[in-house]
């Protein structure tokens, strides 16, 4: 009799090789989470959506004494990407003894998220994540700079969309910009200093970039 040769149907599933699969990757994944290299730190914070959380944990990146030991650098990195992004504006250069305080009051109602000063300039940046400007907001922030009379000064209007608000003093910027912003910084500091990106600090910086680009 003629031989038939047996048809395969590809559209059956191979139950056995799927299960070998997913077997293997459960396999992998248990060893990399018992490494303990894998913890979101934002996820056991928390951090959700809360913009007095972004803030404290950029202001703790732009501070040149905060324990992450980078000195300047990522602050220096976001003064450039200012100059670059709004050249018409006055340049801003700070001395080593430039402060960062968050919450810092200017009036009886209004609180400034970030605010970084010396003797020769001032910086306010301004935190939203879902929420939209409160009244005037940023005109009283741009009323306060013009107060100092002897710094010059910049407001960043800091939100996901790049919104402007209610002075045209405020500099747009998104939070997905300033992730990438920092995450160059992440690349050069992984030549320069090697040991920082396996280091604890150098992963809230991470998270905290991936965490920001998907705001």
């Amino acid at each position: 009799s003629e031989n038939k040769s047996e048809s395969t149907d590809d559209s059956v599933i191979n139950i056995s090789m799927w299960q070998e699969v997913f077997s293997g990757f459960s396999r992998l994944f248990q060893k990399a989470l018992t490494s303990g290299d894998y913890v979101d730190l934002f996820g056991i914070d928390e951090i959700g959506r809360k913009e007095m959380r972004y803030s404290a944990v950029l202001a703790w990146m732009l501070d040149k004494s905060s324990d992450h030991g980078q000195g300047r650098i990522f602050f220096d990195a976001f003064l450039q990407y200012l100059d670059k992004k709004y050249p018409a504006t006055e340049r801003l250069c700070f001395t080593d003894s430039y402060t960062v305080r968050t919450e810092a009051p200017v009036d009886i109602k209004n609180r400034i998220d970030i605010l970084i000063e010396d003797r020769t300039a001032v910086l306010i940046i301004e935190v939203k994540v879902d929420a939209h400007e409160h009244g005037n907001q940023l005109s009283s922030y741009a009323a306060w700079i013009e107060r100092q009379a002897v710094k010059r000064g910049a407001l960043v209007y800091l939100t996901r969309q790049g919104l402007r608000g209610s002075s045209e003093a405020a500099l747009p910027v998104t939070w997905s910009d300033l992730s990438g912003c920092f995450v160059r910084v992440l690349k050069k500091l992984r030549k320069a200093n090697a040991s920082f990106s396996s280091s604890v600090s150098g992963k809230i910086v991470q998270q905290y970039c991936n965490r920001i680009a998907d705001l």
